[in-house]
C-alpha cells in the first residue's frame, strides 16, 4: 500500500508526508491496540521534527482511518480511569518509535506484537500461586512453544435474536431494532478480544475487556463525535439484558464460544503435551475466571449475571473438573464431562511409563501376580470365573506388547 492509493482524503504534499509516515512505523493487527492520545502525540512530534503542520485530533483521526481501514475506537481502562485507543493497530516492531514507547497496565495490548515486546507483568490474584519458573518460565511469561502446542478456533456465529416479541418489547425501554444490532456486533467484538487473550495466554487480561464492554463510558470524545460513532450507554445495555430473547442468545454464544476456547487451551486432552506452565496458567483461569466476569458485572441485571455466571461455571468446569447438568442450559449443551487438565496429566504419566520396557514388563508382572492369587482362592464351582482370570491375564499381556512396540 502507498500513498498513491489513498483517494478518499486530499493528497497534498504534507498529507503524502503523513500517509508514508503512518506506514513505515504502524500495522494492523488482530487484538492490539494503542492510546488515541500516544499516537497523535507521535504525530506531533514527527509534525515537529520535520517543520511541518500537525492538524488537530480530529482531522488526525480522520487520516489515520483513511489510512487503516477498519480501524476501530474502544476505551480501555477502569471505569473513571480509562482512555481511548485504536484497536487493531500496533507499533511496527523495527520502528524507532518501538523504542520509546512504554505500555501502560491497564491497556491489555497495548502496542505489543508478541513477537517483539513482553506483555506488562500480569496482575497476580491474591490468592493465585507465584507463576512458575520452569520450563523457560521464569517470569511467569509463556513461551511460543506454550502457544504453538494450543488448538485453532474462532468465535462461533450464533443466529442473531428473533424479533418476535422484540419489536413490542424495545419501545417499553426506549430502544430500537439499531440497538439490538448494536448489541450483538458489541458482543461478538468483545468475544474477538477475549478469544486473542486466549490464543496469547493472557489471561489476568480478560477481566479487563470484559470491564471495558460492561462498564461503559457514556460520553463520547471529540473525535468519536466529529465521525458520527455511536455505541450503546450503560443502561441501554442493561436495558436490552433484560430482554429473554437477548439472555437466550448470550448464553447461547458464551456456551458455545467457552467450549472453543477449552478446545482450543486442551485440543487432544490425552495428546496434547502441556507444559508445566500451562497446566498451570490453566488451572488459574479455571479458578479466578468467574471473579473477574462477577467483579466486571457489577450493576448488570441480576438475571443476565446468573446466568453467565453459570456459563462460565461450565467453562472452568470443563477445564478443572466434571460439569453437571442445569434445569437453565439443555443437557447437549454442557461440557465435556472430564477434568481435561488432570486426564491431561494422567495421560502423560502413563506415556512416559509405557515408553520404557522394563516398567512395561513390571507392570504386566504384577497383574499377573493378582491374578494368580484370586486364582488360588478360587474353588472349583467358580470354574468361570477363573477362566474369565486368565482371559484378563491374555488381554492384559497383548495390550502391554502393543503398548510397547
Amino acid at each position: 500500500m502507498t500513498p498513491d492509493e489513498f483517494v478518499r482524503i486530499e493528497l497534498t504534499p504534507e498529507t503524502r508526508l503523513h500517509i508514508q509516515w503512518l506506514l513505515d512505523n504502524y500495522e494492523t493487527a488482530d487484538g492490539t491496540s494503542l492510546p488515541r492520545c500516544a499516537l497523535y502525540d507521535h504525530y506531533k512530534k514527527h509534525c515537529h521534527e520535520h517543520k511541518l503542520d500537525a492538524v488537530n485530533a480530529a482531522s488526525f483521526g480522520k487520516l489515520i482511518r483513511s489510512v487503516f481501514n477498519g480501524l476501530r475506537t474502544r476505551r480501555l481502562g477502569t471505569r473513571g480511569n480509562s482512555k481511548y485507543h485504536y484497536y487493531g493497530i500496533r507499533i511496527k516492531a523495527d520502528s524507532p518509535l518501538m523504542q520509546a514507547h512504554v505500555p501502560e497496565r491497564y491497556s491489555p495490548h497495548e502496542a505489543s506484537a508478541p513477537m517483539s515486546r513482553p506483555s506488562p507483568a500480569p496482575r497476580q490474584s491474591p490468592n493465585a500461586p507465584p507463576p512458575s519458573a520452569v520450563n523457560g518460565h521464569s517470569r511467569g511469561e509463556a513461551s511460543d512453544t506454550d502457544r504453538l502446542s494450543l488448538g485453532t478456533g474462532e468465535v462461533p456465529f450464533i443466529q442473531t435474536p428473533q424479533t418476535d416479541g422484540l419489536i413490542e418489547a424495545l419501545p417499553k425501554l426506549g430502544l430500537e431494532l439499531s440497538h439490538v444490532v448494536m448489541f450483538v456486533n458489541a458482543y461478538n467484538h468483545n468475544c474477538s478480544e477475549v478469544l486473542y487473550c486466549v490464543k496469547q495466554l493472557q489471561f489476568e487480561q480478560i477481566e479487563e475487556y470484559w470491564t471495558a464492554f460492561w462498564q461503559p463510558e457514556d460520553d463520547l470524545d471529540d473525535e468519536d463525535k466529529a465521525l458520527g460513532q455511536a455505541r450503546l450507554s450503560q443502561q441501554q445495555l442493561f436495558s436490552l439484558c433484560t430482554l429473554p430473547q437477548i439472555q437466550h442468545w448470550v448464553v447461547s454464544l458464551d456456551l458455545a464460544f467457552y467450549q472453543t476456547l477449552v478446545d482450543i487451551l486442551v485440543p487432544d486432552v490425552l495428546m496434547s503435551n502441556m507444559s508445566p506452565f500451562l497446566t498451570q496458567s490453566c488451572r488459574n483461569f479455571a479458578k479466578n475466571v468467574e471473579h473477574y466476569l462477577k467483579k466486571a458485572m457489577q450493576g448488570a441485571p441480576e438475571i443476565i449475571q446468573k446466568k453467565k455466571i453459570q456459563a462460565v461455571k461450565y467453562m472452568a468446569q470443563g477445564l478443572r473438573r466434571c460439569s453437571a447438568a442445569s434445569p437453565d442450559f439443555p443437557p447437549q449443551k454442557k461440557f465435556n464431562q472430564f477434568r481435561y487438565t488432570s486426564l491431561n496429566h494422567l495421560a502423560q504419566a502413563a506415556r512416559a511409563v509405557l515408553q520404557k520396557p522394563d516398567q512395561v514388563t513390571a507392570m504386566y508382572n504384577d497383574y499377573v501376580r493378582i491374578l494368580t492369587s484370586v486364582d488360588q482362592a478360587l474353588v472349583i464351582p467358580y470354574q468361570c470365573l477363573i477362566d474369565t482370570d486368565r482371559s484378563i491375564a491374555t488381554c492384559i499381556s497383548h495390550k502391554c506388547d502393543w503398548a510397547y512396540h
